[in-house]
């Protein structure tokens, strides 16, 4: 990025930070368009958002394959994940899974896109009884089907998902996510974007609050009728928040006309302003462009206190 943001192949160039702001941005950039609040903070550039928008799945297209196929209960409830082999990767997540399973005996857990003997850790932490109802698949090209087959999606920790939340809620299905502290410096490995997506207080649990998530895993295996509320407030919330491809282009679109138009003095009374930053945003971004190299190379240690700084006011601004 850094190189080829020194080459100005464009009159203008604008970054997409899609992941951690040091892989997506540079500091050369003339604006950077960020898909979710956390790696916006961190960006070295002025900086707008725009959320992610996809054509989401209809359930009518995307019957549940049959659970005998993988040996699955046909009326047990079924607890799904689904991710990168590297999301599945903590112990403490595995924990949380076991003691769901434990005090359901009818429940089962499917791990998608990840194989048993990639967890290393996982032999001998999982009991007989609990083990024999965990299965582990491959990515496939029906992994929308194999999505189908879940009563309850719980997100992967301590990284989140995305796309996967956005497909399960599209399905009618109810996702248990977690909160995600804007107040660290971001960290792929460490962060949830579900909070952003699912927009349903009662389905995101606070960050580390095991009591809290196995209090909610239990309702929503226990009470089909609340499972059944939150999987089709979750429907409804993602097709009208997410649901609308054209609107994120739109939005894509307008950042681009503003940030031309400011850089070639042009003005367009026209423009729509709701997705640029607001003036004091640009401030404090401008503020941590300019004035965080110079104190990294002068006063290392004084770094840390104003990178805390910075996130109490970007959040206090909101």
């Amino acid at each position: 990025t850094y190189f080829l943001t020194c080459l100005r192949p464009a009159p203008l160039t604008v970054g997409l930070v899609y992941g951690p702001p040091p892989q997506f941005t540079a500091p050369g950039l003339d604006w950077c368009i960020a898909s979710a609040r956390h790696p916006l903070m961190d960006t070295p550039n002025h900086c707008s958002l725009v959320e992610v928008e996809s054509a989401l799945p209809d359930r009518t297209d995307h019957q549940a394959l049959d659970r005998a196929r993988f040996d699955l209960p046909a009326g047990g409830p079924v607890l799904l994940s689904a991710g990168r082999s590297e999301k599945f990767q903590d112990a403490g997540f595995w924990e949380w899974i076991r003691k769901a399973l434990d005090s359901h005996p009818a429940a089962n857990f499917v791990a998608v896109g990840i194989l048993e003997e990639q967890i290393p850790f996982l032999a001998g932490r999982l009991p007989p009884g609990v083990r024999s109802r965990v299965r582990f698949l491959k990515w496939e090209s029906n992994y929308l089907k194999i999505l189908a087959m879940a009563d309850i999606v719980i997100d992967t920790f301590p990284s989140g998902g995305g796309f996967v939340l956005m497909d399960a809620m599209a399905l009618g299905i109810p996702v248990v996510s977690f909160g995600n502290d804007y107040m660290k410096r971001f960290d792929q490995t460490d962060w949830s974007v579900g909070v952003e997506i699912i927009s349903i207080p009662e389905l995101i649990i606070e960050r580390g609050n095991r009591d809290a998530f196995q209090l909610l895993v239990s309702r929503l295996i226990g009470d089909p009728a609340y499972r059944r509320r939150t999987g089709e407030e979750c429907r409804e919330r993602i097709f009208q928040d997410r649901g609308h491809p054209e609107r994120m282009v739109k939005r894509y679109e307008n950042v681009y006309r503003k940030i031309l138009e400011e850089k070639t003095g042009k003005n367009n009374v026209n423009s729509n302003h709701n997705d640029m930053p607001s003036r004091s945003h640009r401030f404090f971004s401008g503020l941590r462009s300019n004035l965080v190299p110079r104190m990294i190379r002068n006063f290392p240690s004084s770094y840390s206190l104003l990178h805390k700084s910075w996130r109490y006011l970007a959040r206090v601004k909101r």
